[in-house]
């Protein structure tokens, strides 16, 4: 993915990645997100009230994506 994204970037060493400390300390202040080192993902859950409120905020992201890549 990350070579899809920055086609020039030079490849990750095992020294490039952060431990999973310093990644649980980086993120504790940071309210809602959580690490889960057996997968070596960071995550969040975002509750909307309805079907619709789903439907915008993926749209923004959406939005967010494309002006990023274009």
């Amino acid at each position: 993915m990350r070579s899809q994204i920055y086609p020039n970037a030079m490849p990750l060493t095992p020294k490039d990645r952060l431990s999973d400390a310093q990644i649980s300390s980086a993120i504790a202040s940071i309210s809602g997100w959580t690490y889960q080192s057996a997968k070596q993902q960071i995550e969040k859950n975002f509750v909307r009230e309805n079907f619709l409120g789903c439907t915008a905020f993926i749209q923004k992201i959406a939005a967010v994506r494309s002006e990023e890549h274009t």
